[in-house]
């Protein structure tokens, strides 16, 4: 590595003169909502109207309760039939209790006749009517699905009563994994505190709890960078993080570009020490959230993986990047909306020369990907 590393871009804030019309504006961004809402946020279904239906006389789905149920399969598909009776199954045996509804993306009629739809129900006893899902199929009712990558059914989404997703489940599922999935859905709490707990702190990252902020040019976590990040991709969430205080929220963009949050990390006091990164986050059931803590040192370490994108450049004016591993990585679940708290180990080596932590999505190609990121720590071990 020669020259200085540089960030590719780092935060920073103008100074302007105060105002009247400055300070009403700045009241404005601190108190209003954030804007993710309705766009990534809760990750709303559209809830699906159901313009055919087998039995005809069927009424139409209520989507109410605090859990409700729609299964999406194919009718013409062997798993399509399975994932059909598993659905029926459990909706006889919770009654009016949880809102369970079957749609099908085979165009009644067409690519499969009413009478094939009715003879499978009456083949196998199936009680629940069936619905028609449109041709634009689940990216008509979330646009955060593509169509062209729908490709695993059946899939079972649990909604919220506002149609959020709380957790997408793919392939044949059990009724009893099913019933289980709701429970769990309906009583779900923050998972516990112990791998956040205070003790051992290195003092590194700032700002790791996302509370203060710069407000510039854009609007960004303060003592962090950003690099590859255009727009909106890195916003405040106010009152959506760990115990509803702010996170920092990192979306997806239409162009599918890799979008990185960092900070650099001082590295002296840690080398040669085993640490803990510790981070909490939460997806939109889409977003593929991972928090990395890398080393500037490529030519060692071969067993560690890349970092995607590296923020950092060789030199000031350079194209090059900086390579970096990753020496600890927060991998956090996708398909479901819940909080997750994770954390990893790792010894930093005698002879590391930059440390970062990053944040990113990998799954930049996954339109209307997003996750809320919180508390993250680096708290020595040993």
């Amino acid at each position: 590595m020669t020259g200085s590393m540089k960030p590719t871009s780092r935060a920073g804030c103008f100074r302007v003169p105060i105002s009247a019309a400055a300070v009403a504006l700045a009241v404005c961004l601190i108190f209003w909502p954030s804007r993710s809402d309705g766009q990534y946020w809760e990750n709303t279904v559209t809830f699906p109207r159901a313009p055919q239906k087998v039995p005809d006389k069927a009424p139409f789905p209520r989507w109410r309760g605090p859990v409700c149920v729609l299964g999406v399969v194919q009718l013409r598909d062997d798993l399509g039939r399975k994932q059909a009776v598993e659905l029926d199954r459990l909706a006889k045996k919770l009654g009016d209790a949880v809102e369970i509804d079957i749609f099908s993306l085979d165009r009644f009629g067409e690519d499969w006749p009413v009478g094939h739809v009715t003879e499978f129900r009456e083949s196998n006893d199936v009680a629940s009517p069936l619905y028609f899902l449109s041709a634009e199929g689940l990216a008509g009712i979330f646009k955060g699905f593509h169509p062209g990558r729908i490709r695993v059914l059946p899939q079972v989404l649990l909604l919220g009563g506002r149609g959020e997703i709380l957790r997408i489940l793919r392939g044949v599922q059990a009724a009893e994994d099913l019933e289980t999935a709701i429970a769990d859905a309906k009583t779900a709490t923050l998972p516990p505190l112990d791998t956040l707990s205070k003790g051992n702190e290195t003092g590194f990252p700032v700002n790791g709890a996302f509370e203060a902020w710069t407000f510039g040019r854009r609007v960004i976590p303060a003592s962090w960078g950003t690099a590859s990040v255009t727009g909106e991709t890195v916003l405040k969430a106010y009152g959506k993080g760990w115990l509803e205080s702010s996170a920092c929220e990192i979306r997806n963009t239409a162009d599918a570009s890799r979008q990185v949050l960092y900070q650099l990390v001082p590295h002296a006091p840690l080398l040669g020490r085993k640490i803990r990164l510790c981070a909490a986050g939460r997806s939109n059931s889409l977003g593929k959230l991972v928090v990395a803590l890398a080393m500037a040192y490529p030519g060692r370490e071969r067993g560690l993986r890349f970092a995607p994108l590296s923020p950092f450049r060789v030199s000031e004016g350079s194209d090059k990047r900086v390579p970096m591993r990753i020496l600890a990585a927060c991998d956090l679940q996708t398909d479901t909306a819940s909080w997750q708290v994770l954390s990893e180990e790792a010894a930093i080596p005698a002879d590391t020369r930059a440390l970062a932590i990053l944040i990113y999505l990998d799954n930049p190609e996954v339109p209307g990907g997003a996750a809320y990121v919180d508390e993250i720590r680096l708290q020595y071990v040993e």
